[in-house]
């Protein structure tokens, strides 16, 4: 008898403790933050879609994305790609173009609040079969400039900031045109120089389409040389971008951890990341870094350290393809970042997958597919599954033997085999030059169709030759 009233409250307390946790299970609540780490996020039909928050639940199981037209009509459930407690990542489907509304809903039925998304049209790249068309000429011949395409909610603009005039000293000048809704460009207008002449600096914008800024966003421009023989700065400037594309006053943010130009910059799902450059006395470095971009625009110090390169490398070219970071080619030794001999150049392309959580990058640099030439003084520019690689200094350089090559981008991050390009009107046969550091950029017109854009730059073929051209791909 002693040992049956024993037993009978165990059992009861397991059976409540099975009801607590069954009954924690059902009130859980998902809670979506932000959508790709953005004011107003929007995305093509195919591209990665990162979903960050609170209470998703460790495993999806019953648990799914509702992707909803504001419009009315059926919503869909959406591919997922991978579900964690805090980070759903989806591709967006194909669908009526326009404003959605998304929100997670957990395997026990509870569904977070929502949040809007603009579904616009998959833009096709495909390099290797598209041309290039001669765009406006800068006001002037530069060749270092940092370039970046805006995308604001009035309009889209591009910038071409700082660079090396002649004899190689920096210039302060910035410089913007419109984008016309076709992808053709407007003239270039000269607004706020910057506080001080800098070549080589890495440039982006934070606007409201992939950073949580509000208003029309900012420029920002990281580290630099003010002297023709490289001398690094690690100063931040940043400049708020105004509706008809002037900017406002430049001023200082976070400074870089060092002083350095020729880095990698991108924004990706909100944050900014700052990738290798060179340093003191020109040498390379395998440092990387990261910053949430805040609502004001502001870069809250520290910079947080991120896994380095594999390699030193500087005058690199930089991209990013969804939860992917890129860095190809570029120099691996001590080179001015004027110097026009290729010894250095490197055919290495290195990659990296971010935290969708925490946007951190999560994997540790690796190699993937090398390039086909060995280049340095180059640009890359990714979008819609492929890369495009061009100019620079490579092997073959003054003979014009692959003015660009490109590649496919794989789901998991890994380059297919690099091509060379072949278009039907080459750069080479629009200025009879082969460039090397120039700036690109890759850009949307309001028709959805994407572009390559190339400005300023060296001409191998007459080292300290600076171009004002400007190209269309």
């Amino acid at each position: 008898m002693r040992c049956a009233i024993r037993t009978l409250p165990l059992a009861l307390c397991i059976l409540l403790t099975a009801c607590a946790f069954d009954n924690i299970f059902q009130q859980t609540q998902p809670t979506l933050s932000n959508v790709n780490g953005a004011a107003t996020p929007t995305g093509a039909v195919g591209s990665t879609v990162v979903l960050a928050g609170a209470g998703f639940g460790e495993e999806q199981g019953a648990g799914h994305v509702n992707f909803v037209p504001i419009s009315g009509g059926v919503g869909s459930q959406p591919t997922v790609v991978s579900w964690t407690q805090s980070a759903v990542v989806f591709v967006a489907p194909v669908g009526a173009l326009g404003n959605y509304t998304i929100s997670v809903q957990h395997a026990n039925g509870r569904v977070s609040a929502t949040r809007f998304f603009t579904l616009t049209p998959a833009s096709p790249f495909t390099p290797s079969t598209g041309t290039w068309t001669a765009g406006p000429a800068l006001p002037a011949a530069i060749s270092g400039a940092g370039v970046a395409f805006a995308d604001i909610e009035t309009s889209t603009y591009v910038y071409v900031v700082g660079g090396a005039g002649p004899s190689g000293a920096p210039v302060a000048t910035v410089s913007y045109a419109q984008v016309a809704s076709n992808g053709t460009l407007g003239p270039w207008t000269a607004t706020t120089a910057l506080p001080t002449a800098l070549a080589f600096p890495g440039v982006v914008a934070a606007t409201i389409r992939n950073s949580a800024v509000l208003g029309n966003g900012y420029l920002y421009a990281l580290g630099g040389a003010t002297s023709a023989t490289g001398t690094p700065v690690s100063t931040v400037y940043r400049a708020a971008i105004t509706a008809n594309g002037t900017l406002g006053p430049w001023v200082t943010a976070t400074p870089l951890p060092s002083a350095l130009r020729s880095v990698g910059a991108v924004v990706q799902y909100g944050s900014m990341y700052v990738i290798g450059g060179a340093g003191a006395n020109n040498a390379p470095v395998v440092n990387t870094y990261r910053l949430p971009i805040q609502v004001d625009g502001g870069l809250i110090a520290p910079w947080k350290v991120q896994g380095p390169l594999p390699a030193a490398r500087s005058r690199f070219a930089v991209g990013a393809e969804g939860l992917y970071l890129y860095v190809v080619g570029g120099d691996g030794g001590t080179i001015a970042p004027n110097d026009t001999g290729p010894s250095s150049s490197q055919n290495t392309v290195y990659f990296a997958k971010l935290n969708p959580s925490t946007r951190d990058i999560a994997t540790a640099w690796a190699p993937t597919t090398a390039l086909g030439n060995a280049r340095a003084a180059t640009t890359a520019v990714f979008g819609a599954g492929n890369v495009l690689v061009t100019g620079g200094l490579y092997a073959g350089a003054l003979t014009h033997t692959s003015e660009s090559e490109y590649a496919v981008i794989n789901p998991d991050g890994t380059a297919g085999a690099f091509a060379t390009a072949a278009p039907a009107t080459s750069i080479n046969s629009l200025c009879s030059c082969n460039l090397f550091n120039h700036g690109s950029t890759g850009y949307y017109g309001s028709n959805g169709t994407f572009h390559v854009l190339v400005a300023g730059g060296d001409n191998v073929n007459a080292p300290g030759t600076r171009r004002a051209e400007t190209f269309i791909f």
